[in-house]
């Protein structure tokens, strides 16, 4: 039987699904302005699947279970390439303060 309620459910999570595959292939290059854009985008499903209060049949579940996985795997590659992009920085700065301290001698 067809069930247009479900059917707008699972290509909202398809959907989901997507942004999440290209965010993870951004966040190795580094390009935060789309993923920011992509964001946006999933923030405006997740909110629009609320505001519809829809039933999880089984096979969602097991969708949002995977994306809500994704998405920790995703954050934590942010996290170490904002680490790494931290120290990169800290060790310029030194750099150059060494170097202003060495000039101004």
């Amino acid at each position: 039987m067809f069930d247009p309620i479900n059917t707008s459910l699972t290509n909202q999570l398809d959907k989901l699904e997507q942004i999440s595959n290209t965010i993870s292939k951004l966040v190795c290059k580094d390009d935060i302005d789309q993923i920011n854009d992509l964001d946006k985008i999933r923030k405006k499903i997740i909110k629009d699947i609320e505001i519809k209060n829809y039933k999880f049949s089984e096979d969602n579940k097991k969708t949002v279970v995977s994306l809500i996985s994704k998405n920790e795997k995703i954050i934590s590659k942010i996290i170490v390439n904002s680490q790494k992009n931290l120290k990169i920085l800290n060790k310029e700065k030194k750099r150059s303060q060494a170097y202003l301290r060495n000039f101004s001698i």
